[in-house]
């Protein structure tokens, strides 16, 4: 099973997520504001939206994202505080 990070969304699924309609949506991905896998060719093709991408064009981040930069963070401050103290 995919991860969180993974899942590739239908349109309605995403569209019940940001409670808007399909028009919307659609003018979301035809400006390139939302990502999208188109799953073959022709105009009428299916597509899919990754959950990350999608999370991400709304500013938005998946908890495992969070925890990894709040520890990146955490990791730099650490070291740059090690920094100081190693300059007296």
């Amino acid at each position: 099973m995919p991860s969180d990070e993974q899942t590739l969304m239908t349109p309605a699924q995403v569209c019940t997520l940001l409670q808007c309609s399909r028009k919307t949506l659609d003018r979301l991905l035809a400006a390139g504001d939302v990502p999208f896998i188109k799953l073959g060719s022709g105009r009428s093709a299916p597509v899919r939206i990754p959950r990350a991408g999608l999370m991400e064009s709304l500013g938005l981040e998946s908890k495992r994202t969070q925890r990894r930069r709040s520890r990146s963070a955490d990791a730099e401050f650490h070291r740059a505080m090690a920094s100081l103290r190693g300059a007296k």
